[in-house]
């Protein structure tokens, strides 16, 4: 069917993967085994593997709702694991958790030193840290590291 795709060997990339991943496998698919999946989502740091019945790789052609459902789970699961953080202060996380000062931060996002100040105050308030130094070990735990 595609011969190159036996030929792809990404094994040695997969724990340089830094964003929350959900792995989708049909447990019958004839071209791609469950220990290559579960092989995938073991070695990408926090992934999460749903096997689902069925053996079409076009995953909403076939049985879909169990896709769906997957999915919006993970994106559930997801805005909880933000802790109650706003998309921007997530955006500031990352930046302080990659060492960015405020000055580079707010160059970085086209916003006043002040306005990061207000984010970083916000943020520590919201996930129960004392510094930045705590502030990016939240990050770190929670795969939010740009």
């Amino acid at each position: 069917m595609y011969p190159s795709l036996g030929q792809a060997n990404v094994a040695a990339l997969l724990p340089e993967v830094r964003a929350r991943t959900l792995v989708l496998h049909r447990r019958q698919i004839p071209w791609l085994s469950l220990e290559a999946a579960g092989y995938m989502a073991s070695h990408i740091p926090g992934a999460e593997l749903v096997v689902l019945e069925g053996a079409s790789g076009g995953y909403a052609l076939e049985n879909a709702e169990p896709v769906f459902k997957a999915v919006d789970d993970f994106i559930r699961e997801a805005e909880a694991h933000l802790g109650g953080l706003t998309k921007r202060e997530v955006e500031v996380l990352g930046f302080v958790a990659a060492g960015k000062s405020n000055r580079e931060i707010a160059a970085e996002l086209s916003i006043s030193t002040n306005t990061v100040d207000r984010h970083i105050s916000s943020i520590l308030k919201k996930t129960g840290t004392a510094n930045r130094t705590e502030a990016a070990m939240y990050a770190a735990r929670r795969g939010l590291v740009l």
